[in-house]
């Protein structure tokens, strides 16, 4: 009788939780159609203000954002939607995709913000390529935001996706390497063997040229350094060089050669800056066991005395021990966004379409030299809302 009352208790709450969950989401699917309602509307207010920068309708369609993706899509796409049984023209698409591009840019902003305030907490506990995978955030396309769905995160999920790929390689590789998993093996011996099938996924300089003159079907699909056109800000965006064009600069190679090791391994590689060149560690200073690796030239391993060669023979700058100490991964990701900044005065062509977005930059790169200890105050958020605006 016990057992049946407890059965018969449990069902009666689970029937509840049930029902529980019903109503909220019926609550919620109100609330959305509600909010949708109003868009239109308030499109327009925005279109007949738009000389105000500041907004208040403004901002609220950026706080709102995730929201509304749907019903900006729908407008931005068919300049019209659905009201009852017909279709309803607004003439407002132009204002939709604006709207969509500030509302990714906003929340991406916004997550850079909260980032750092992580970082600050417990730097072990944040990634390296988080704070790059917000920077390419930045560059996505009104046709990429047209696409995302009810998600602002469709960009991280691919990048992610695509690290994983090739971290469960590396295991494979790893899985099958008899040395590698001998128990008497010292930490050193599996450091040189990870970077050896780390070669795997990267081309050196020299393979590059001896490709260079073949059909494009027959080339490496390696990632690579791009030695011809180095100023492309693509080279910086992590989803461009894993999903597309394989090609990146040192900084953002190295991100993706150490989110590689992490993933398969648990090993933090560390981030070099030396001048001129961007590198990353594997073990310690202890006993010489430090293997330094170059991404941009395929994973090749150099010594710390490699390391002072090229920057007193390429750079004739003086060397000093500080220069191979490990990068907080807060200056990382503001070496990035200077790189890109960079990038867009020497691009000429390109200049005048990303000045304003250089402006967004040169804000990302002022918080990241911030100490958070609180939220977001309004003159933050009010200075980001018009940066975006912009």
């Amino acid at each position: 009788n016990n057992n049946n009352n407890n059965n018969i208790n449990n069902n009666n709450r689970e029937k509840d939780e049930g029902e529980g969950f019903i109503i909220c989401w019926y609550e919620e699917y109100k609330r959305r159609c509600l909010l949708d309602a109003t868009v239109p509307e308030r499109l327009k207010r925005l279109n007949e203000r738009r000389t105000c920068n500041e907004d208040d309708g403004w901002c609220s369609l950026l706080l709102d954002g995730p929201d509304i993706l749907e019903k900006l899509q729908e407008l931005a796409a068919n300049d019209s939607c659905i009201e009852g049984e017909e279709r309803v023209s607004y003439g407002l698409a132009d204002t939709a995709r604006e709207t969509l591009m500030g509302i990714h840019r906003f929340w991406t902003c916004l997550d850079w913000y909260n980032l750092l305030k992580r970082l600050q907490s417990s730097e072990e506990e944040v990634d390296i390529d988080d704070g790059a995978i917000l920077i390419a955030r930045l560059y996505q396309t009104s046709s990429n935001v047209m696409t995302t769905g009810t998600t602002l995160h469709t960009l991280e999920i691919s990048v992610h996706h695509a690290l994983e790929e090739k971290a469960n390689l590396l295991k494979q590789r790893l899985g099958q390497n008899q040395q590698y998993n001998e128990t008497n093996s010292s930490q050193l011996s599996r450091n040189q063997i990870i970077v050896k099938e780390m070669r795997f996924f990267f081309q050196s300089i020299n393979e590059q040229r001896e490709h260079q003159g073949l059909p494009s079907a027959d080339r490496s699909d390696k990632l690579r350094g791009n030695i011809t056109d180095y100023y492309n800000f693509n080279n910086s965006l992590l989803d461009q060089i894993l999903l597309n064009t394989r090609k990146g600069i040192p900084i953002t190679l190295s991100i993706i050669y150490a989110s590689i090791v992490k993933r398969a391994t648990g090993i933090k590689m560390d981030a070099v800056g030396i001048p001129g060149h961007f590198l990353i560690s594997i073990g310690t200073d202890d006993n010489n066991s430090r293997l330094f690796v170059d991404a941009f030239d395929g994973g090749k391993v150099l010594s710390k005395q490699q390391c002072q060669d090229i920057v007193q023979n390429h750079y004739r700058i003086l060397w000093h021990d500080s220069m191979s100490k490990p990068v907080p991964k807060k200056e990382v990701w503001a070496r990035m966004l200077r790189n890109l900044a960079v990038c867009h005065v020497q691009t000429l062509d390109l200049a005048q379409i990303y000045g304003k977005l250089i402006d967004l930059i040169n804000y990302l790169y002022s918080t990241t030299q911030k100490t958070y200890t609180k939220d977001m105050d309004r003159n933050e958020f009010a200075k980001m809302c018009f940066l975006i605006r912009q």
